[in-house]
């Protein structure tokens, strides 16, 4: 089967960014022994000694002279004493770091600020997000989540923290983590009343599938293709669904189907397999339907292998299958049990006979011995493309167990029917 996952999630670092750095403006000296700040930055009490150490380091930065500052900044270091002087220091490691673009000296000095205790508390946010962001380009990953759970007990109520700890768990290839925390997003966003960005469901899904968490796959899954049902995000929801249910001809035929009434059946790999479980189902209707559609979409070739069998003997077939139906049906009446109804409503299924295959679905449950989950879910297929919406979605609601992962899929691809 194809794996979907890793594609999934690349360009999740894209999409889960950290807050943007934002770079404080050196405290500038002020008289005697008092430096105030810039930007809302606190006005800062240093010793005389201090001073005295420190002016030095602030000439140099505005010389833009970054190697004197940093010589002048390290001859300081046994001065500075004071919560001011270590912040004013601190601040000014940051503007060499980013003078000298190096991003391990501005994460020392944002964590110098902050342990300062002497960063006003409105502005914790933009220096714990930045903190977070250097940490993580620095490949320093626990520091990271460290200033993200911070910055998420600041701002219990803000996705974006969250979501920058979702990366750092990708990044660590934690997908499980990763996933509860995509998800906490999710929630916390459709809280705000804005709507949850389209990547954000495509990479918790794809986390969700290289961690073979089939029930997150599935709402993340359907919660995509009910927000933004294009083509791609059906394609690839219910390849993770197909990826990871157990091997079952029936379930991956349905899943085949749904792909192929929502357009999304796109893979030569697909259209084989598909074509394969057909055949081994005894469907040559449904074959050729399939085979016709994949000639035309040039997504198949019937000079390939995978083809060329079924192509060229499914059409002498259907004529004999076709003569066979209507036997078939007194059969199926008159059997003790409904598994003969059922093989006959899916034949007529195939050829897009849904009124008779409702018909004969209807049979199959009410004789019973079949799997009511499998039928339920045909029936609503063929209630639905008949227009008959109403009924598909009760057989969808009744459709669970083993494929209780399915019918969110169903019922979305219902609601989405004119």
């Amino acid at each position: 089967m194809i794996r979907l996952n890793k594609r999934l999630a690349i360009g999740a670092g894209v999409m889960l960014g950290l807050l943007p750095m934002a770079v404080p403006v050196a405290a500038q000296q002020g008289g005697g022994k008092q430096a105030q700040g810039q930007s809302g930055a606190p006005a800062l009490k240093l010793s005389k000694e201090e001073l005295a150490a420190l002016t030095p380091v602030q000439t140099a930065l505005q010389a833009k002279n970054f190697d004197a500052a940093a010589a002048a900044l390290a001859a300081a270091q046994p001065v500075i004493k004071s919560a001011d002087a270590r912040y004013f220091a601190s601040v000014s490691q940051l503007q060499i770091g980013v003078g000298k673009n190096d991003n391990a000296m501005q994460l020392a000095g944002i964590e110098g600020m902050l342990a300062s205790g002497k960063v006003a508390q409105s502005e914790l946010p933009k220096y714990y997000g930045t903190m977070a962001d250097l940490a993580t380009k620095t490949g320093n990953y626990a520091k990271a989540e460290q200033a993200i759970a911070k910055l998420a007990e600041i701002a219990p109520n803000d996705p974006a923290p969250v979501i920058s700890l979702a990366q750092a768990r990708i990044k660590q290839n934690q997908p499980a983590e990763a996933v509860t925390l995509l998800d906490r997003a999710i929630t916390m966003q459709k809280a705000t009343g804005q709507p949850v960005p389209e990547s954000w469901y495509r990479v918790a899904l794809g986390q969700a599938g290289m961690a073979k968490l089939k029930p997150q796959a599935t709402k993340l899954g359907s919660a995509l293709v009910v927000s933004y049902p294009s083509t791609r995000n059906w394609h690839d929801a219910l390849g993770i669904l197909r990826d990871l249910t157990p091997a079952d001809r029936d379930m991956e035929i349905d899943i085949y189907r749904l792909m192929r009434i929502t357009k999304s059946l796109t893979g030569s790999e697909e259209y084989a397999e598909y074509v394969r479980d057909l055949n081994n189902s005894g469907l040559p209707g449904e074959i050729k339907t399939v085979l016709d559609e994949g000639i035309a979409a040039r997504t198949i070739n019937v000079t390939d292998q995978r083809f060329a069998s079924a192509h060229g003997s499914v059409a002498g077939r259907i004529a004999a299958d076709k003569a066979s139906l209507p036997a078939e049906e007194r059969k199926a009446l008159a059997a003790p049990t409904g598994a003969a109804a059922a093989g006959v409503a899916s034949a007529n299924f195939g050829y897009g006979n849904y009124a008779k295959a409702i018909e004969l679905y209807r049979v199959a449950l009410k004789k019973g011995s079949v799997d009511a989950n499998v039928i339920n879910t045909r029936l609503g297929m063929a209630l639905a493309l008949a227009g008959q919406k109403a009924e598909a979605e009760s057989a969808f609601k009744a459709v669970s167990g083993s494929r209780a992962d399915l019918a969110p899929y169903l019922l979305a691809w219902l609601s989405q029917r004119s």
